[in-house]
């Protein structure tokens, strides 16, 4: 793979993972950035902290969109 593909997968993935960062913000759904925020001030207890939508969204939903966003850059570096 060529550096020019290399960068053209991190852009990708960059530009959607800061759209997807919005709309988490626009759900009132906690991000990666919140999670870790909430993990150092409140240690183990940061769990009591979360709701279901939001361990769906850090867990699954968020894994997956950037999973397909690397698909999609994949697609466009061919």
């Amino acid at each position: 793979m060529t550096m020019i593909k290399i960068y053209i997968l991190g852009v990708v993935i960059l530009v959607l993972a800061v759209l997807f960062n919005g709309l988490a913000a626009k759900l009132s759904l906690v991000s990666w950035y919140d999670f870790l925020n909430r993990a150092i001030a409140s240690g183990s207890k940061v769990w009591q902290t979360l709701r279901l939508v939001d361990m769906l969204w850090l867990f699954f939903v968020y894994p997956m969109l950037l999973g397909l966003a690397c698909k999609l850059a994949m697609l466009i570096a061919k």
